[in-house]
């Protein structure tokens, strides 16, 4: 099988993509199925085989991005779309159904559930959006593939299988993650309001932390969680250490971006922050913070597998 008949498979959803929303108003938005960023890769296997396939985004032509197999992709408000339909539309939820025409045959797709979960080689995925496609077979029965995405990963498995008339099933292909390089994260973003600034018309330097909360925060919902659901889930975050190095000073109006790396052990996490003016791109605080792992008691614990899962995820690539 040539290369671009590998990626035609990887990408069968992009090559039928939906033509019409959901008649649902409530569901998520498609577009963090979709991580679109320069440098963005993903590394699937073949069940039962050594061969694996890495599709890499390679570059932009305005708001198009390119991929190293000459596809083309974009966010819009609705959805994502590639250079002739859409592919996913917001809002993307259970029971959503769409339709597109492919060589003059009716492809329909329904998304049969928005919590799947799935492991593969590159990770434990949870909150997946489970995507089904059923086309008739000249002799009875039916063929079936199901694509997983993860929020913020992407495509995570394909699954082909024939099923007989007598609803017998039997798996044809199987395509996994392996590995990704995610470029996607955007900064987190401030925009300096009077009340952030001190007598002297300068950003008060504590408010810097809480700056980095909110890209904490933001990291956080990148991986598909959020500080509550952690929580919710027995682990808190406590911060251990804090450090801000002030490099040059900030003022009303300037838009601020923070930067975040993560790293972590079994039991503390360590975030690293650089912040910088949008308008000239200068360099404005360095710093960085330690957070242990503490159950319900405040008592400190390892962090669970789940927690390490998305954070090895994150970094994964």
């Amino acid at each position: 099988m040539r290369k671009l008949a590998v990626v035609a498979l990887l990408l069968c959803a992009c090559k039928a993509g939906p033509q019409a929303a959901p008649a649902s108003g409530s569901g998520e938005d498609a577009t963090r199925y979709y991580p679109l960023a320069v440098g963005n890769s993903w590394t699937y296997a073949f069940h039962g085989s050594n061969r694996r396939e890495t599709i890499q985004i390679v570059g932009r032509d305005g708001a198009w991005f390119i991929d190293d197999h000459r596809g083309r992709l974009r966010y819009e408000s609705d959805g994502v779309r590639d250079a002739d339909r859409y592919l996913l539309r917001t809002p993307l939820a259970t029971g959503a159904k769409w339709s597109a025409v492919e060589n003059l045959v009716v492809q329909r797709f329904e998304v049969v559930s928005m919590d799947a979960s799935t492991v593969t080689e590159a990770g434990t995925f949870t909150r997946c959006a489970l995507v089904r496609n059923e086309q008739p077979l000249a002799k009875g029965g039916k063929f079936v593939t199901e694509w997983t995405y993860a929020p913020k990963v992407g495509l995570v498995l394909l699954v082909t299988s024939t099923v007989d008339a007598h609803g017998r099933q039997q798996e044809q292909t199987r395509l996994q993650l392996v590995a990704y390089r995610r470029r996607d994260v955007e900064p987190y973003r401030v925009r300096v309001i009077y009340g952030d600034t001190d007598q002297m018309g300068v950003v008060y330097y504590a408010n810097y932390l809480r700056f980095f909360e909110g890209a904490r925060g933001h990291f956080i919902r990148g991986l598909g969680l959020s500080y509550g659901e952690v929580e919710r889930r027995g682990i808190l975050l406590p911060v251990l250490e804090a450090s801000v190095q002030y490099v040059k000073s900030a003022k009303y109006d300037d838009v601020l971006e923070i930067h975040l790396s993560e790293t972590h052990t079994r039991v503390k996490i360590r975030f690293d922050y650089k912040v910088h003016r949008q308008q000239d791109e200068a360099v404005i605080t360095l710093g960085h913070t330690v957070h242990v792992c503490v159950g319900p008691e405040l008592k400190p614990t390892r962090a669970p597998d789940w927690l390490l899962s998305k954070l090895e995820g994150y970094r994964n690539g």
